[in-house]
């Protein structure tokens, strides 16, 4: 027998707590692939948080206070913080949620083999979606 395909969805849009419907699509597609045999599915949410004195506002105090690991829905999700610029750094997301994701991503990965990244948007989780796997994550032939 097989194991199951081993996925990890990467998805900035994605509910939580303080926004239950926030990405609500993302979350249903996630749950219906989570619940075939066939698959095993972990999900990043990259939470973006404005460095001082933005931060203390409530929409950032609210995010900030999600738990970084939870069982939301029957899925298996983290939340990992990356800075976020609000107005001029979008450009630079991408690069902020790789460095923010890696070292997680490299420990579930250690622990599970992922057999591949659900990107959920080109942009900014796609790209940093490959920043991800530019870092030699992914080792040849892991399904077993």
């Amino acid at each position: 027998m097989t194991r199951p395909l081993n996925i990890l969805t990467l998805s900035t849009l994605f509910p939580n707590v303080s926004a239950p419907n926030f990405g609500i699509f993302v979350e249903r597609q996630t749950a219906e692939l989570a619940n075939r045999p066939e698959t095993s599915v972990t999900v990043i949410n990259p939470i973006g948080i404005a460095p001082w004195p933005l931060r203390k506002l409530a929409q950032y105090r609210a995010l900030d206070a999600l738990a970084e690991h939870e069982e939301w829905r029957g899925l298996d999700v983290y939340r990992p913080r990356f800075k976020l610029i609000p107005k001029i750094g979008g450009a630079n997301n991408p690069q902020r949620i790789a460095d923010a994701i890696l070292p997680l991503v490299k420990t579930l990965h250690e622990k599970a083999p992922f057999d591949l990244i659900d990107a959920e948007f080109f942009y900014p989780d796609g790209v940093a979606a490959g920043g991800c796997a530019r870092h030699s994550l992914y080792d040849q032939g892991t399904r077993g």
